[in-house]
């Protein structure tokens, strides 16, 4: 994995990205928040880092329910994201003490970095966290995504991404498997707004997500 071209991808004010408050992504990302909420009874009082922020698409929908920290090592990714609470950081070495967080949460970030680079993440979201760790990556058996991942340079790190590849990295002597599952139906970057019912009513069906979810979620407990 070629960590400068991703800097680089990640700098670019040239690449179209939608905003938060898209249809698609407000659909997709207020699911996410929902998952989030189960985890923790006093949710006006817990606190979440989200990792690898980028522009906002989860910390948005977070911000709304959470005490949140969004951190990201791309300037242009924090200048486009519109929450308050930003820190620009690196994920191999978080810049937080032990246990700060109730909830520390990646969402598409792992898949953009080198094999050294995700065991060190790992271990720094572990390490801040007093509960929670949640990771959610493209499930590389969907079609769609295994076919973006093909042509996409950028993408390419999915097909590395299983569940017992992040279940390796993340369950140890410290934090025990809480739950894990594949979600979701509905790509969120080039999905037109018109189809999204249609979409929805598919992602209605368990058995559809099981199969076919676009997203790998992991969620690990300190013991």
């Amino acid at each position: 994995m070629d960590l400068e071209f991703q800097k680089k991808f990640w700098e670019s004010s040239k690449e179209k990205r939608r905003k938060p408050e898209h249809p698609v992504i407000r659909y997709i990302y207020s699911k996410i928040t929902y998952y989030l909420k189960g985890l923790n009874a006093g949710v006006n009082g817990t606190k979440i880092l989200d990792v690898g922020c980028g522009n906002g698409f989860l910390t948005y929908y977070l911000e709304k329910c959470f005490s949140v920290v969004g951190l990201d090592y791309s300037k242009e990714m924090l200048r486009i994201n519109p929450c308050k609470n930003l820190v620009l950081g690196d994920v191999t070495a978080l810049p937080f003490e032990d246990k700060s967080f109730d909830i520390v949460v990646c969402s598409g970030l792992l898949h953009h970095l080198d094999e050294t680079s995700i065991r060190k993440a790992l271990k720094e979201m572990k390490r801040v966290s007093r509960n929670y760790v949640v990771c959610c990556e493209p499930n590389r058996y969907n079609p769609m995504v295994f076919l973006f991942s093909i042509v996409k340079k950028e993408e390419r790190g999915t097909l590395k991404i299983s569940k017992n590849y992040l279940l390796n990295q993340l369950c140890d002597g410290e934090y025990c498997l809480s739950d894990v599952f594949t979600v979701g139906l509905v790509p969120p970057n080039k999905t037109p707004v018109f189809i999204l019912p249609f979409l929805k009513m598919l992602d209605s069906s368990a058995l559809l997500n099981k199969i076919l979810g676009i997203s790998i979620f992991v969620i690990v407990k300190r013991k």
